[in-house]
């Protein structure tokens, strides 16, 4: 699984947004050459390829991150959700952003600095008046921010 053809740098306008990423990357379907096996993984990078760019989800994004496929496109969709929600997750409260400035943070502080200063803003405005489950769950949190926040 590489990443091939155009970048998103001009993704900002709608027609872009509206392509298929396999058509953005200029990307073919996985096959899989023993065809008795499917895996999980070759099967949602295929129905990936078939995504648009507002089509993917937080779970989406944050399989992008972790299997470093697709990264740019999912560093932007995670910047977009985040400024809706930045405690945003799919197994935890947080865990979006946790992950995009734990693996990403060279990157996305290059280009997206104000943007990540008004999320970190947010979510610890958001995460002083959530209701957690645990005091430690909110502590770490806000930790997480005051850290990142001294990196910026």
């Amino acid at each position: 699984m590489e990443e091939y053809g155009e970048s998103i740098t001009g993704y900002q306008n709608n027609s872009s947004k509206e392509k298929k990423i396999k058509d953005i990357y200029s990307c073919k379907l996985e096959q899989n050459s023993d065809s008795n096996k499917v895996y999980n993984l070759e099967i949602w990078y295929n129905k990936l390829l078939e995504k648009t760019y507002s089509e993917l989800t937080v779970a989406d994004v944050l399989r992008m991150i972790r299997q470093e496929v697709f990264v740019e496109i999912a560093l932007k969709k995670a910047i977009d959700i985040l400024k809706n929600n930045p405690l945003v997750g799919e197994m935890y409260e947080g865990e979006l952003l946790e992950k995009v400035l734990k693996e990403e943070i060279e990157k996305i502080t290059k280009k997206y600095n104000e943007d990540i200063k008004m999320i970190l803003k947010k979510a610890k405005e958001k995460a002083e008046n959530y209701e957690w489950i645990t005091n430690d769950e909110k502590n770490d949190f806000l930790n997480l921010i005051k850290y990142y926040k001294l990196k910026l």
